[in-house]
């Protein structure tokens, strides 16, 4: 290869890694923008944990549960957890038995691109007994009951609260042994 090819050769691989160089520059490392949050849900019943992260490259997300990697649709398509494309954890249904590993347990999600990982905060979900739904849905219904009784109570004298009741009391003066009428205006 003559000389003056050999330069432009090295020109043009310099060139080419000072561009890619460039381009690497914008890249950062993942950051979690929204954190999971802990949750409640009942035996059998659908949740998400939310996670969403940024980076550039855009970071690959994969949760852990109580310190072990989960495993969702995307190895397992029989899997009743799917890693949704925000990073989101979704659960079709709450497991929680003796047949199945249950989902009750401390999860985080971790985001990671070559330039680094970040590791969400702890996010608790916990499977809810019937004995604290029945306590739960006792303690609503009842102020549910206490606000609808309660209504008909505020609205019975309606027409009076803006007014006065006239009445007419009959009150005996002991002192000097007379009995006279008074009107009287009583607020409500």
């Amino acid at each position: 290869m003559p000389a003056y090819l050999t330069g432009v050769y090295l020109l043009l691989v310099f060139l080419d890694i000072s561009s890619g160089s460039r381009l690497r520059q914008e890249d950062f490392p993942p950051r979690i923008v929204e954190h999971p949050s802990d949750l409640i849900v009942s035996k059998g019943e659908p949740a998400t944990l939310n996670c969403k992260a940024e980076g550039r490259p855009p970071p690959t997300v994969e949760w852990y549960k109580d310190g072990e990697r989960v495993e969702t649709d995307r190895e397992n398509p029989r899997s009743h957890r799917m890693l949704l494309p925000s990073g989101s954890l979704f659960f079709l249904r709450i497991v929680h038995g003796r047949r199945s590993k249950p989902d009750d347990g401390i999860y985080v999600c971790v985001a990671r691109n070559y330039l680094g990982q970040a590791i969400s905060h702890n996010a608790s979900l916990e499977v809810a007994s019937k004995f604290l739904l029945t306590f739960v849905w006792f303690f609503l219904l009842s102020f549910f009951v206490v606000g609808v009784l309660a209504m008909p109570l505020k609205k019975k004298d309606a027409k009076h609260q803006e007014g006065f009741i006239y009445q007419t009391l009959h009150l005996t003066n002991r002192i000097s042994g007379s009995s006279q009428t008074t009107p009287k205006y009583v607020s409500y």
